[in-house]
């Protein structure tokens, strides 16, 4: 053999040598090169007893800066988000529960990574989850871990941390300790020790040390007793149906029940006590208080997708919510019937199953004492009730268990009711104005609602329509004219009869009509859409077409869950301007009812008096003298009720317009419920445009 030979071949024997002593050095004084990746999802490592659990991968798409979320950047300007970053809502959120806090915990902990090195860095955009436990009330409260899939780079950070040494950690004010497989991270400008580990691909990193040392062992185990291997957690996350494939989507488990324990959560919500009918009669129906644990799945793509599983604990649930969660549950068929018969642009859309006698219960429950107690009084006077169960037995044997609610913008002329002639012109007043000659509205911004029930007795409905009828003076109604029965009977598209009870008291339209179908009765507060629904049954063209028609609408049906025992549509941006202008009235109705104008008519008195009669006392004042001091008090109380008024509103309606900046953010809001006495579920679609119209 040459010397050359011999040379090439002790020198690829040294360079052998060499590898290997480096592969075996690198392998046990910093991690082996080739070792395999944890076989599992993350959530392997994550204890079933957690409180809380957020996973995703593609981790890479959702940051564009950690811990800054990259769809911020598409959402700058938007005008739904910087009402809620600037709402007092938000910031008084956050000083009660510690996110800035948090957060600075956070940007200490990331500021302490060896190598200087970001999340995403370490992580390499893949799979992460962050769990935790609830100590207290605020994310500072908080015992948090973060787990993650890096990248060979993030493995090299984590084994530096064997020699702070090198590092020069000791500089930054830091010290570092192993026990085990767990470093712990102390001092600088830490709020709390960082614990970290490793478990072949995936470090865990975080506050909690328990949680830390329990991913190590449950690697140890197989995963057992990790969430991954929960049956709830398989079936309502990893099991969904039509679930995205690469999982671009945020899985979520939240104790709700620890959440509120540790929090301290303790009023009901929504508040059955409450003075408003809505928080009320919500509360009745749910308490919060009854959930225990939820989870499911969350996604965002030019809008919201959630499909939630939640637990109840049975003996936090009413015997009254009980009967309404047994209702038995319909599905997307019975839906599209509904949607058949709607306007396309309706506003809201509710259909629920259930006991309707158990839910009017409730309804009477909500209601304001006075209200209830001039119902009892006006049923008592038709000698048929004596009390509202009675009323409610007979409602309850009248109708099936469903019921649907339409709503939509009053946006019908009034053309149908001026007065006409007998060859069909309309009459004209001596100022040459067509004459009004229909119900008695009063101006108001409300919207065209129409109740939908099916009968299963149509007489005990039938009945009573006639009852309230019969006793229009008690209920403050009429008819058309002084000859009807206390309504109006007129034929509308099919040759249905409707009844129509006049009152000034109905707001906005001043008049409730009815119709009966062969198998709904249907309850409206503007005549006009009861015409329009009928033709919808009828299959006729109708002005607006039918809410099937919409491709939003049957997109978002087409993910909703199978079945359930309420839905609700919502195109917020339809009604939106109805609600503020209502949210405006009402704002200047609290405060003009806040003042006292008696008294300040009193205070102005003295002034007024003296600019306009002298100073004369009220006793020696002519008629006429009487008079010129009353409109001068007017003008002044006038001046100052405006002035309150102008000075006021703007700020009580604050709020509200922050709420209707939020309802234009969505062009279509879709809801799924289907509740039993033992768990729910949940499914809801919102398309959010990023880019606002």
């Amino acid at each position: 053999m040459s010397r050359k030979k011999r040379l090439l071949r002790v020198g690829c024997i040294v360079l052998g040598l060499l590898g290997l002593v480096g592969y075996l050095a690198f392998s046990t004084f910093v991690f082996p090169p080739f070792e395999g990746r944890f076989k599992a999802a993350v959530a392997g490592l994550v204890p079933r007893s957690v409180d809380f659990f957020v996973a995703r991968t593609g981790l890479g798409e959702v940051f564009s800066e950690f811990p800054r979320l990259a769809v911020l950047d598409e959402l700058k300007g938007h005008p739904a988000l910087e009402a809620f970053v600037d709402s007092p809502e938000w910031a008084e959120f956050k000083r009660a529960n510690g996110v800035d806090e948090g957060l600075a915990e956070l940007d200490a902990a990331l500021a302490q990574l060896p190598l200087g090195l970001d999340p995403l860095g370490i992580f390499g955009g893949k799979e992460v989850a962050i769990a935790g436990n609830f100590l207290g009330r605020g994310m500072e409260r908080t015992d948090w871990a973060v787990y993650g899939r890096v990248s060979r780079v993030g493995k090299l950070a984590l084994a530096a941390l064997e020699y702070p040494g090198l590092l020069k950690l000791d500089r930054q004010g830091l010290a570092v300790k192993r026990e085990g497989g767990v470093f712990t991270l102390t001092g600088s400008s830490l709020r709390r020790p960082i614990h970290v580990a490793r478990v072949r691909d995936v470090v865990i990193a975080g506050t909690g040390a328990e949680l830390v040392k329990q991913a190590l062992t449950l690697a140890d185990t197989g995963s057992e007793d990790s969430l991954l291997l929960a049956a709830p957690y398989g079936e309502h996350v990893l099991g969904l149906p039509d679930r995205d494939s690469k999982r671009h989507d945020f899985e979520i488990v939240l104790d709700v029940r620890a959440l509120r324990e540790k929090w301290g959560m303790t009023k009901p919500w929504p508040d059955s006590i409450s003075q408003r009918f809505l928080p009320a009669f919500t509360g009745r129906m749910f308490q919060l208080a009854a959930t225990n644990r939820v989870l499911g799945v969350l996604e965002f793509d030019s809008g919201l997708s959630l499909d939630l599983f939640g637990e109840f604990s049975s003996e936090l649930v009413t015997p009254e919510q009980a009967r309404i969660y047994r209702s038995r549950s319909f599905d997307h068929k019975a839906l599209e019937a509904i949607a058949r018969v709607a306007h396309e642009d309706t506003t809201f859309l509710a259909y629920m199953h259930g006991p309707i006698g158990t839910m009017l219960d409730m309804v009477v429950q909500a209601m304001e004492p006075a209200l209830r107690d001039n119902l009892v009084d006006a049923l008592k006077k038709t000698g048929r009730y004596k009390s509202l169960p009675d009323l409610i037995k007979d409602l309850d044997e009248g109708m099936h268990d469903r019921l649907a609610l339409l709503a939509r913008p009053n946006d019908w002329g009034y053309e149908k009711d001026y007065k006409r002639k007998p060859n069909g012109e309309v009459e004209l007043d001596a100022q040459g104005k067509p004459i009004y000659d229909g119900p008695p509205f009063t101006p108001a911004d409300v919207f065209a609602w129409t109740l939908i029930v099916w009968h299963e007795n149509e007489k005990k409905l039938v009945d009573l329509r006639e009852l309230i009828g019969a006793n229009s003076q008690t209920f403050g109604i009429r008819g058309r004219t002084p000859q009807d029965r206390g309504y109006y009977e007129f034929s509308i598209a099919g040759n249905f009869q409707t009844r129509e009870f006049w009152s000034p008291f109905v707001p906005g339209t001043g008049h409730i009509a009815t119709v009966n179908l062969p198998e709904h009765m249907m309850i409206t507060n503007r005549y006009m859409m009861l015409e329009d629904i009928t033709q919808n049954l009828l299959q006729r063209a109708t002005r607006t077409g039918r809410l099937t028609d919409r491709s939003d609408f049957m997109a978002l049906l087409d993910e909703m869950p199978v079945s359930g025992n309420l839905f609700v549509w919502a195109n917020p941006r339809e009604g939106s301007d109805v609600l503020l202008r209502q949210a405006e009235a009402a704002a200047r109705s609290r405060v003009e009812s806040s003042i006292d104008l008696v008294q300040k008519r009193r205070e102005f008195e003295p002034a007024a008096r003296q600019a306009v009669v002298q100073g004369k006392a009220r006793g020696v004042l002519t008629a006429d003298e009487v008079n010129v001091l009353e409109a001068e008090l007017d003008r002044r109380v006038g001046e100052y009720r405006d002035n309150v008024v102008r000075e006021n509103v703007p700020k009580a309606l604050e709020a509200a317009r922050r709420q209707i900046t939020y309802l234009r953010s969505l062009s279509a809001f879709m809801l799924m419920l289907d509740v039993d006495e033992k768990n729910f579920r949940l499914g809801v679609r919102a398309i959010t445009p990023l880019r606002q119209g």
